[in-house]
């Protein structure tokens, strides 16, 4: 909603697609996001979970942070502060097992 002040319509399973295509998508790489789509390089574990429009509109509209909210010498310190908060939760989850 930051952006454009419109709310996408999305629950926290779809996220968690997205999330994990973006990893798979870091485990098969190809030379652009499209071409797991493509007829010619098609994907399927990635584009059988869910369509490219959907995947990066999705992608461009997920954040972990309030923009707003984070002070400017944090943002010119921290080359990652837009995914802190998740990193810092991914490392405890790991770090007290799995309940």
């Amino acid at each position: 909603m930051q952006k454009d002040g419109k709310s996408i319509e999305t629950d926290v399973k779809k996220l968690e697609k997205v999330i994990g295509v973006y990893l798979q998508m870091g485990i098969v790489k190809m030379p652009g996001v499209r071409y797991y789509w493509e007829n010619e390089t098609r994907y399927p574990p990635v584009a059988d979970v869910i369509a490219r429009n959907r995947f990066q509109k999705l992608l461009t509209v997920l954040h972990f942070t309030d923009n707003f909210s984070v002070p400017d010498d944090v943002k010119s310190s921290d080359r990652i502060w837009k995914v802190r908060p998740w990193i810092e939760c991914f490392r405890q989850n790991l770090s007290e097992g799995c309940a």
